[in-house]
């Protein structure tokens, strides 16, 4: 907006809001809100007890799985060769170019450079529903790439050797570049972590006579490695209707899904809602011999409860124990 004004392309402007707009109409007619987009932000509100924050720093130190290191260098280099470039020029060629060298930097580098630093301070101050992900910076990658073209055309301007030389050593670092995400990352990635005990639940789960019963779950992956449409209520339904008395609004048989990491975070769904409750009764527990712990400091684990309509006298908490031997005696 700074860069349309600056240059008085003041009819270009308006296009700007364009997605904002569209959306808000388009998106009125479900919320009923034109201002939709605002008034139901999802990063809203108070996460940081939940998400928690960390380091002012967090991104630069991850910038090895996020742009890699060779990239890193040469936007620097193509930083810093972008500071010095009208100090390379005499004065009077160095007023010609200045508005042409500030407008790269706001138009093609800087938003790079404040949305990194907007994302690291949000972290570091718990704020945004942030939780630290490196997957948000994808949004600049390609401006910090532009940031490593101009290092490495300035690199190669000083590098004392012909043209076709520059060209074959473009290529090189071309495949080196392609050939670093395969050595920092596992490709095709595997599942891992929480993923793989989902991906197991689901298994049983699709396995089991239970298997086509309307059930209720926190974690999105369960509709995935299910195969089923997110969107079909008659089959599935993410969160219960009333976390402090589960029960209400779920008919007798129905399974609910509770999961340690989205169940008790976004969900607020406590363990106790469902352990102490007499309307359900465990049914299955998934988890590793040694679990890991995630966000909350709960150890990994999936339950699977079946609503119930009356108290049948059997507790929770033995069926868990029973589960629980049972999956450290297994050998595998």
């Amino acid at each position: 907006m700074i860069a349309l004004a600056w240059q008085k392309q003041w009819k270009a402007l308006p296009f700007l809001f364009f997605g904002f707009v569209f959306y808000s109409i388009v998106g009125s007619f479900y919320y009923d809100d034109l201002f939709w987009v605002i008034n139901n932000m999802p990063y809203t509100g108070g996460a940081k007890d939940i998400y928690g924050s960390g380091e002012l720093f967090h991104y630069v130190k991850e910038s090895k799985y996020i742009f890699g290191i060779p990239t890193v260098i040469l936007a620097s280099l193509g930083l810093i060769a972008w500071a010095l470039r009208p100090l390379s020029l005499p004065g009077e060629e160095r007023k010609e170019v200045r508005k042409g060298w500030l407008m790269e930097m706001l138009v093609v580098y800087l938003p790079f450079m404040v949305y990194l630093s907007a994302h690291s301070y949000i972290w570091w101050k718990g704020m945004g529903n942030s939780v630290g992900m490196i997957r948000v910076i994808i949004a600049v990658l390609p401006s910090a790439v532009l940031l490593g073209v101009l290092g490495w055309s300035r690199l190669l301007e000083i590098i004392p050797v012909s043209k076709i030389y520059k060209s074959g050593i473009t290529v090189i670092l071309s495949i080196f570049l392609l050939i670093i995400p395969f050595k920092v990352y596992t490709i095709p990635v595997p599942l891992v972590g929480t993923q793989r005990i989902v991906k197991m639940a689901s298994d049983w789960y699709l396995d089991s006579d239970y298997a086509g019963t309307r059930f209720y779950y926190y974690n999105p992956f369960f509709t995935h490695f299910m195969k089923l449409d997110p969107y079909d209520d008659a089959i599935s339904h993410q969160f219960v209707h009333n976390r402090d008395h589960p029960e209400e609004k779920i008919a007798e048989g129905e399974i609910v899904i509770w999961d340690a990491h989205f169940s008790p975070n976004e969900g607020r769904l406590p363990l106790e809602n469902l352990m102490d409750n007499e309307y359900f009764r465990l049914i299955h527990l998934t988890r590793d011999k040694e679990p890991f712990t995630v966000l909350g400091g709960y150890l990994y684990e999936i339950y699977f409860f079946q609503r119930i309509g009356s108290d049948d006298g059997e507790d929770n908490h033995e069926i868990y124990q029973k589960m629980l031997d049972e999956i450290l005696s297994t050998e595998y």
